[in-house]
């Protein structure tokens, strides 16, 4: 759900040099790599593709790397630009623009009309996960994954009434708890802002001659795994954290380190 957006006047992308910091992270990931006068020099909203093919020319140890971690690579080193890009614009919208942002960021806030749908939404996914728990046993294929979709035009509320559903949700002994994930294109504005970390690391955007279908839903299917185990983990406090998901910018970053650390090993 990417919400409502503001347009922008066209501007220069600004380039970051990134060079330090991926053969730091290099360095610590599969040990001694040769430093290189070739300067890896990107857009700040530099996509994942591009960035992996931009690192491999410069370092030949990055071929170490397994795939599954090139998304943390590219998390560590690309995630901070973003984010400081995405300040640097919203400090930098016109005053019309930022009145503008400023009424649909409390458009958000206002009483909601229809108290009775953010309810009807919730006992519809609970049904529909009793029924899931219920079948699971008697699916064939190896991963089945039980979803729904909320499809409507832009402007329609989609995103407001998964913020509801967030906050009837996040300081109870709920069912369900929300992780709103907002995948807005990184260098576009809007309300509610793009969420940090998430987009990429749960739709990584890459080849297909890379990765295939079925281990793009294997990592996912893995990813998913963590979070909600650490989501159990963390029940009492879960909600409350990734409800600022709707509210601050960078708060990805945390709630991303927090959802997807390492579950120990209980065997």
């Amino acid at each position: 759900m990417s919400g409502s957006s503001l347009g922008s006047e066209a501007t220069a992308t600004p380039l970051v040099n990134v060079t330090k910091s991926v053969h730091k992270w290099l360095s610590a990931k599969v040990g001694t790599v040769q430093w290189v006068h070739q300067k890896i020099v990107v857009p700040v909203d530099q996509g994942f593709d591009t960035f992996v093919a931009e690192v491999g020319q410069t370092f030949p140890e990055a071929a170490r790397v397994d795939k599954a971690d090139w998304g943390a690579l590219f998390h560590a080193i690309m995630g901070p630009c973003q984010a400081q890009h995405q300040q640097t614009q919203q400090r930098s919208i016109r005053p019309e623009m930022v009145r503008t942002y400023r009424l649909r960021e409390l458009e958000f806030t206002q009483p909601y009309i229809g108290d009775d749908v953010p309810a009807e939404f919730e006992s519809y996914i609970d049904k529909c996960w009793k029924q899931y728990c219920i079948e699971r046993s008697n699916y064939s294929r190896k991963f089945v994954y039980p979803c729904t979709t909320i499809v409507q035009s832009s402007g329609f509320g989609k995103s407001r009434l998964l913020r509801e559903l967030a906050l009837s949700t996040r300081a109870k002994d709920a069912r369900m708890k929300v992780l709103y994930v907002c995948v807005r294109g990184g260098s576009s504005s809007g309300y509610p802002v793009r969420t940090s970390e998430w987009p990429d690391a749960l739709f990584p955007s890459v080849h297909l001659e890379y990765v295939s279908d079925y281990c793009l839903e294997e990592q996912l299917s893995s990813c998913l795994q963590t979070v909600f185990h650490n989501a159990m983990r963390d029940w009492d406090s879960v909600g409350d954290y990734c409800f600022a998901h709707f509210e601050l910018l960078t708060q990805g970053n945390f709630t991303y380190d927090r959802l997807t650390r390492k579950i120990p090993d209980t065997s």
